[in-house]
């Protein structure tokens, strides 16, 4: 365990295939509501998972429009593909992008791998891995200097033929981050050190504290302080209760990318199980040096996967306290006691649904704001004070005040109603969320039944949730100090069989 607070940052790369333009647009938006510190999509022509010809959007058309749509988080691609563009244009594109979203542009670039795009757009595709790396090396220099405000001539022999080339305006950012991806060690690490601030790479957690020595070694060569860069690395994980929810949930991702799930599963990724079994993963990635993870996201299971995967990956349940960001606390359920076994469902609604409200305050700061949970002291036992025999009895004292304020978040959830029939019981709950600080927050209550798909009453008997997935699905909540919202919903419970 460390002795210094770390903080996991997470960046969201929403895959561009096999979505709608809405269901895309709608997945970017959440990732900014969310507070993820960036987020990333595909720079590809053709679908690269499954089938080429599945629907895929254009990178940088995706970006401008981001820029708009988004607030705080800072944008970019996961990466460019430089053989698609001449550097100087991506320089002034980056530029322009920069104004658009006042300041979040990361350029991400690499030396391109997709060779079934290039062939049937016709793009020169270069006659080896080697050759790319060098045309890459070249053209994240002159956009380097480019971005900076330098004047740009091609050297001679070189295979761009940038003639006296500037650039106006300049970018907002005093230095647009440039991301490269890949963990060619010879000349992709090089290229890095000489120009890039963020390094996005793969592999197992040991695979990557190598290459980082790799990196540093680079570094040294070239006089660069290596922790000027920041290390991502580039992870997929599906979140469930159990390991086997989570497979199941990686099938059907697979599946809808026209994919067999063998053909993207690898020995370290993706990362399938509970909140716990993740965070410990994570904390490995932590330990070789990588604090950001780049978590893919499939847009179409948006709600069975993005705010899972941000939401466990913020809290980090398995982690020392210090590393793990503060969600706000949550009032425990009240529930008639008469109304068992009942309660066992109102209970599990209402952990999934306080386990995936993210609340962040609102700010103009592109910082996330982290939440720090009040500390309640329990009421202590009443103190009991000796008296003769013949005195009166004293009176008891009062319960002692809880020594902190209550929680700025209060979750109430309260049964309503209950209607029996002879195939099946109907509860009938209302879910009420009050703000108790002193300032707005904002929040994004997603599905209720995120975390248990359902709530076991007996061995052979479980409640359907899709009445509370419809009601809590998207429902966008920003409260005033003192105001409260309301969700109300049904939960069916059919007989036991047997």
């Amino acid at each position: 365990m460390t002795n210094n607070p770390r903080t996991l940052k997470v960046g969201i790369n929403l895959w561009s295939q096999a979505t709608s333009w809405p269901k895309f647009l709608e997945a970017a938006q959440l990732a900014d509501q969310l507070g993820a510190d960036h987020l990333w999509t595909w720079d590809h022509l053709h679908a690269i998972v499954g089938d080429p010809q599945q629907d895929i959007f254009e990178a940088y058309m995706t970006l401008g429009a981001w820029a708009s749509a988004t607030k705080q988080i800072k944008l970019g691609l996961m990466v460019g593909a430089n053989t698609f563009r001449n550097p100087g244009i991506v320089a002034k594109a980056i530029s322009t992008l920069d104004h658009a979203s006042n300041g979040r542009a990361i350029l991400g670039i690499g030396g391109a791998w997709f060779d079934y795009e290039h062939e049937h757009h016709g793009i020169p595709f270069g006659k080896s891995i080697g050759e790319r790396l060098t045309w890459l090396d070249e053209s994240v220099a002159a956009m380097r200097a480019l971005l900076n405000g330098d004047t740009v001539t091609s050297p001679a022999g070189g295979h761009y033929n940038f003639s006296e080339l500037t650039h106006a305006p300049l970018p907002i950012q005093k230095r647009v981050p440039i991301m490269i991806g890949g963990n060619g060690r010879t000349k992709t690490l090089l290229t890095l050190a000489k120009y890039g601030d963020m390094w996005n790479g793969f592999g197992d957690p040991n695979t990557l504290k190598e290459l980082d020595g790799v990196l540093k070694e680079h570094c040294a060569a070239v006089g660069r302080n290596e922790k000027e860069i920041a290390r991502t690395a580039n992870i997929w994980m599906v979140i469930r209760d159990t390991e086997e929810e989570a497979r199941a949930v990686w099938e059907a991702q697979a599946k809808h990318n026209k994919v067999d799930v063998n053909e993207i599963t690898e020995p370290n990724r993706p990362m399938l199980g509970t909140p716990q079994h993740v965070a410990t993963q994570l904390r490995a990635y932590m330990d070789a040096g990588f604090d950001t993870a780049l978590v893919w996201c499939v847009v179409a299971m948006l709600s069975l996967g993005l705010v899972m995967v941000y939401s466990a990956s913020v809290a980090l349940p398995a982690l020392p306290t210090e590393l793990a960001p503060a969600l706000p606390s949550a009032a425990p359920p009240r529930v008639p006691e008469d109304w068992q076994p009942w309660a066992a469902a109102l209970a599990a609604l209402l952990a999934g649904l306080g386990g995936l409200l993210l609340w962040r305050r609102r700010k103009a700061s592109a910082a996330p704001v982290k939440f720090e949970p009040p500390v309640i002291a329990p009421p202590q036992p009443r103190a009991e004070t000796p008296a003769p025999d013949t005195a009166p009895e004293a009176a008891p004292l009062p319960e002692p005040a809880f020594a902190a304020p209550p929680p700025m978040l209060e979750i109430v959830l309260e049964a309503k109603r209950l209607n029996a029939s002879l195939m099946a019981t109907t509860l009938s709950y209302a879910v009420r969320i009050t703000n108790n600080a002193a300032v707005p927050l904002s929040a994004l209550a997603i599905e209720g039944d995120m975390i248990s798909a359902h709530a076991s009453l007996s061995p052979d008997q479980q409640i359907a949730s899709a009445a509370q997935r419809l009601e809590l699905r998207h429902a966008h909540i920003a409260l005033d100090p003192g105001e409260s919202v309301e969700f109300t919903g049904d939960i069916r419970l059919p007989l036991a069989a047997g």
